[in-house]
Protein backbone atom coordinates (compact mmCIF):
# COMPACT_ATOMS: atom_id res chain seq x y z
CA UNK A 1 0.00 0.00 0.00
CA UNK A 2 1.12 3.47 -0.69
CA UNK A 3 0.92 6.18 1.89
CA UNK A 4 -0.95 9.11 0.38
CA UNK A 5 -0.83 12.38 2.23
CA UNK A 6 -2.72 15.42 1.11
CA UNK A 7 -0.56 18.23 -0.11
CA UNK A 8 -1.55 21.83 0.45
CA UNK A 9 -2.94 23.10 -2.81
CA UNK A 10 -1.46 26.11 -4.49
CA UNK A 11 -2.38 27.93 -7.62
CA UNK A 12 0.78 29.56 -8.92
CA UNK A 13 0.49 31.74 -11.98
CA UNK A 14 3.13 33.75 -13.81
CA UNK A 15 2.47 37.38 -14.66
CA UNK A 16 4.51 40.28 -15.95
CA UNK A 17 5.45 43.16 -13.66
CA UNK A 18 6.04 46.85 -14.32
CA UNK A 19 9.79 46.23 -14.29
CA UNK A 20 9.42 43.82 -17.23
CA UNK A 21 10.17 40.71 -15.19
CA UNK A 22 7.94 37.73 -14.56
CA UNK A 23 6.56 37.07 -11.10
CA UNK A 24 5.13 33.77 -9.89
CA UNK A 25 2.14 34.47 -7.66
CA UNK A 26 -0.03 32.07 -5.67
CA UNK A 27 -3.58 33.23 -6.34
CA UNK A 28 -5.22 30.64 -4.11
CA UNK A 29 -6.82 32.67 -1.34
CA UNK A 30 -5.46 35.96 -2.73
CA UNK A 31 -7.47 39.03 -1.77
CA UNK A 32 -7.52 41.89 -4.26
CA UNK A 33 -7.97 45.39 -2.84
CA UNK A 34 -10.37 47.74 -4.68
CA UNK A 35 -8.66 51.06 -5.41
CA UNK A 36 -11.94 52.97 -4.90
CA UNK A 37 -13.54 51.35 -1.83
CA UNK A 38 -10.31 49.96 -0.31
CA UNK A 39 -12.25 46.77 0.47
CA UNK A 40 -10.66 43.34 -0.06
CA UNK A 41 -12.27 41.03 -2.58
CA UNK A 42 -11.55 37.33 -2.93
CA UNK A 43 -11.91 35.44 -6.21
CA UNK A 44 -11.47 31.86 -7.34
CA UNK A 45 -7.88 31.59 -8.57
CA UNK A 46 -8.76 30.65 -12.15
CA UNK A 47 -11.24 33.53 -12.48
CA UNK A 48 -8.67 35.95 -11.06
CA UNK A 49 -5.92 34.65 -13.36
CA UNK A 50 -8.15 35.06 -16.42
CA UNK A 51 -9.19 38.56 -15.32
CA UNK A 52 -5.55 39.65 -14.90
CA UNK A 53 -4.61 38.11 -18.23
CA UNK A 54 -7.44 39.72 -20.20
CA UNK A 55 -8.41 42.97 -18.49
CA UNK A 56 -4.96 43.95 -17.25
CA UNK A 57 -2.93 42.57 -20.16
CA UNK A 58 -1.21 40.00 -17.93
CA UNK A 59 0.45 42.69 -15.78
CA UNK A 60 0.06 41.98 -12.06
CA UNK A 61 1.30 45.41 -10.94
CA UNK A 62 -1.26 47.13 -13.16
CA UNK A 63 -3.94 44.91 -11.63
CA UNK A 64 -2.87 45.83 -8.09
CA UNK A 65 -2.72 49.56 -8.92
CA UNK A 66 -5.97 49.89 -10.86
CA UNK A 67 -8.41 47.12 -9.82
CA UNK A 68 -11.91 48.49 -9.19
CA UNK A 69 -14.63 46.22 -7.82
CA UNK A 70 -18.23 46.34 -9.04
CA UNK A 71 -19.15 48.27 -5.91
CA UNK A 72 -16.38 50.78 -6.58
CA UNK A 73 -17.41 51.04 -10.22
CA UNK A 74 -20.97 51.87 -9.13
CA UNK A 75 -19.61 54.68 -6.95
CA UNK A 76 -17.53 56.06 -9.82
CA UNK A 77 -20.51 55.84 -12.19
CA UNK A 78 -22.75 57.74 -9.76
CA UNK A 79 -20.23 60.58 -9.77
CA UNK A 80 -20.12 60.55 -13.57
CA UNK A 81 -23.92 60.54 -13.74
CA UNK A 82 -24.14 63.58 -11.46
CA UNK A 83 -21.70 65.41 -13.73
CA UNK A 84 -23.71 64.42 -16.81
CA UNK A 85 -26.90 65.76 -15.22
CA UNK A 86 -25.21 69.06 -14.32
CA UNK A 87 -23.97 69.43 -17.90
CA UNK A 88 -27.45 68.65 -19.26
CA UNK A 89 -29.02 71.29 -16.96
CA UNK A 90 -26.46 73.89 -18.07
CA UNK A 91 -27.14 73.05 -21.71
CA UNK A 92 -30.90 73.38 -21.22
CA UNK A 93 -30.48 76.74 -19.45
CA UNK A 94 -28.40 77.98 -22.39
CA UNK A 95 -31.06 76.79 -24.80
CA UNK A 96 -33.76 78.59 -22.76
CA UNK A 97 -31.71 81.80 -22.85
CA UNK A 98 -31.39 81.56 -26.64
CA UNK A 99 -35.11 80.92 -27.05
CA UNK A 100 -35.98 83.89 -24.82
CA UNK A 101 -33.68 86.11 -26.87
CA UNK A 102 -35.32 84.91 -30.08
CA UNK A 103 -38.79 85.50 -28.58
CA UNK A 104 -37.86 89.03 -27.52
CA UNK A 105 -36.48 89.79 -30.99
CA UNK A 106 -39.68 88.55 -32.62
CA UNK A 107 -41.80 90.56 -30.19
CA UNK A 108 -39.83 93.71 -31.09
CA UNK A 109 -40.41 93.07 -34.80
CA UNK A 110 -44.14 92.55 -34.21
CA UNK A 111 -44.37 95.74 -32.13
CA UNK A 112 -42.56 97.72 -34.83
CA UNK A 113 -44.96 96.40 -37.48
CA UNK A 114 -47.95 97.35 -35.33
CA UNK A 115 -46.52 100.83 -34.80
CA UNK A 116 -45.97 101.27 -38.55
CA UNK A 117 -49.50 100.00 -39.31
CA UNK A 118 -50.98 102.40 -36.74
CA UNK A 119 -49.04 105.33 -38.21
CA UNK A 120 -50.21 104.43 -41.72
CA UNK A 121 -53.85 104.32 -40.55
CA UNK A 122 -53.50 107.68 -38.74
CA UNK A 123 -51.68 109.39 -41.56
Amino acid sequence: MTDQTSKPTTAIYSFRTDEGTTADIDLKGYRAICTVTKQPKQFHHTYLANMIAHKFNGNFDTFCDTYVSREGLAQKNKGKRVEQIKNKIDSLYNQIRLLKTERDTLNEVIEEELTVDTLVEIG
